[in-house]
């Protein structure tokens, strides 16, 4: 048996009768049709966080690329797209 609060019951009648379903029907679909996704790992989290430092660096890069042309920037933003190409392998989709 699930119980739920006063609140959560209304979101609950409210998202059934959006979807033109009793509050069983949307429980029992919601429950045995939903999609689980798992939590991320600690790996998994530090990964983003790098993605996100990368993301920062090559975006400021290639604003001063635009300042001091693209061709002398272009080790500096080679390194940090191979950066972001091992992280990418990494991760396991």
């Amino acid at each position: 048996m699930v119980r739920f609060d006063e609140e959560q019951d209304e979101r609950l009648i409210f998202r059934a009768e959006l979807a033109g379903m009793t509050v069983t029907e949307y429980i029992r679909e919601a429950t045995l049709n939903a999609k689980i996704s798992p939590r991320l790992s600690p790996d998994e989290k530090e990964y983003i966080r790098q993605i996100l430092k990368i993301g920062v660096n090559f975006n400021q890069l290639l604003k001063l690329a635009h300042t001091v042309g693209l061709v002398s920037m272009a080790p500096k933003i080679e390194s940090i797209i191979g950066q972001l190409s091992r992280l990418l392998n990494k991760i396991k989709f």
